[in-house]
């Protein structure tokens, strides 16, 4: 069984943190190993296709020869601002840093690897420091969640507003070398001759963007991990706090979304009160919209979408081998005439499965289930692209023609033009 130490060791690499980790591929950090249904709703950054980066690791790659041996000057650069789609109202803002200022951040991060590594591993709170790398997937990891929290009567939910785009780097610092000395030292290196991590990496990420101290550059691998150590000291002063004055209370991280469970309303108090001081502390700001009491059911309410036309396809594949020429007639004609029954598949079987999946797909929109929208939509268009990928034939007829009547589907015998399809409903 690969440790988690292991699987942070292979993360902090240049390889990794140039070709997967400068536009965050982060469904892809498994180099290959995932399939159609593993990727529905999860890219949230850049899709990885669209991008061709092997001509910039190799330059990277040449550049660290040179900061492998200190020899670099921290220098401010411009990065690339970029938005993508957030919801139907809103955009993300991605901020990619200069390369220069990535590669001199990812030499420190693979030189002081060590610390982060320990960082990381001590924080038995969070989830998102598993960065989705297997076998930390999302099953894997909504049980360790739960884990943290079930057996409570009550769950209070709260996130930061914002997050990557307000925080400030100085607070960087002032999570892990301690606010009092960071705000006496500013400096990369003490007196002594000591790096200070903290003000280290809050120069190399304001090096990032031109100085600035407001946000952090979002869209990168290595942000990711730099926040994730931060918030291990967050969590850490949570818990110290939590054993000194409330005790009974357990507490789950995913970036910088926050549940804890608990038992008595005295309770509540004590955990509104622990927060307003850390994060005012640290001048992170909680996002009141989003703070509220949650049942764990809602905890752990989770979309139906995700591979909703396996069946369906598995049932076209089913039919296309029963209508081969593979099947003899006089052997396996009752075996043939069995699976055939048992798959139960019909061209209207392809209409009554869109139905239900607009049924859920609506249920779930309405009920607030989290990136149900997108999720649907994609799940949509992975089972037409695997169609028209295998070029399934059925009872001579091109699957993907049924697939496609399906979705513009009007019973003829009423007039066309009082009739919504498919297509209508979704659009």
């Amino acid at each position: 069984m690969q440790s988690i130490e292991d699987i942070y060791n292979e993360m902090l690499s240049w390889n990794n943190l140039i070709s997967y980790g400068y536009l965050d591929f982060q469904e892809y950090n498994d180099h290959g190993s995932l399939t159609m249904d593993d990727i529905y709703g999860h890219t949230d950054v850049i899709y990885p296709n669209y991008f061709d980066i092997s001509e910039i690791a190799k330059l990277a790659f040449n550049f660290s020869y040179s900061t492998r041996n200190n020899n670099y000057q921290i220098a401010n650069t411009t990065p690339i601002l970029f938005t993508i789609p957030k919801n139907d109202k809103t955009r993300r803002p991605l901020k990619f840093p200069n390369l220069y200022s990535y590669c001199l951040l990812v030499s420190q991060l693979i030189a002081h690897k060590d610390r982060i590594i320990k960082d990381l591993a001590k924080d038995k709170e969070s989830t998102s420091n598993f960065f989705g790398r297997s076998p930390y997937k999302y099953e894997n990891s909504k049980n360790i969640q739960n884990k943290l929290l079930i057996g409570h009567k009550f769950y209070y939910k709260t996130d930061f507003s914002n997050f990557f785009h307000s925080f400030y780097t100085h607070a960087i610092a002032w999570l892990i070398d301690e606010k009092s000395n960071a705000k006496i030292d500013h400096n990369d290196i003490d007196k002594n001759g000591n790096c200070n991590w903290g003000n280290l990496l809050d120069h190399l990420i304001r090096s990032e963007q031109s100085g600035e101290t407001h946000g952090v550059p979002t869209g990168t691998l290595a942000t990711r991990i730099i926040m994730e150590e931060c918030m291990s000291y967050f969590d850490q002063e949570i818990k110290n706090n939590l054993q000194s004055n409330c005790t009974g209370i357990t507490f789950h991280r995913y970036v910088d979304d926050i549940i804890f469970g608990f038992d008595h309303n005295e309770q509540l108090a004590a955990i509104k009160k622990i927060l307003a001081n850390i994060t005012q502390k640290y001048e992170i700001t909680l996002n009141d919209k989003k703070t509220k009491l949650v049942t764990f059911d809602e905890i752990n309410r989770n979309s139906n979408l995700k591979g909703f036309f396996y069946d369906l396809s598995q049932k076209i594949e089913v039919n296309k081998i029963l209508n081969s020429n593979s099947i003899s007639n006089s052997s396996n004609v009752i075996l043939y005439r069995l699976i055939k029954q048992l798959n139960s598949f019909k061209p209207d079987t392809i209409k009554h499965t869109l139905d239900k999946f607009y049924i859920e797909l609506n249920t779930e929109i309405l009920a607030g289930v989290k990136g149900a929208a997108k999720l649907g939509l994609r799940s949509l268009t992975f089972f037409i692209k695997g169609l028209n990928e295998k070029s399934y034939i059925l009872l001579d007829n091109d699957c993907r023609y049924l697939v496609l009547s399906a979705l513009i589907d009007r019973d003829n015998r009423i007039d066309p033009n009082l009739q919504s399809t498919f297509i209508d409903k979704i659009l």
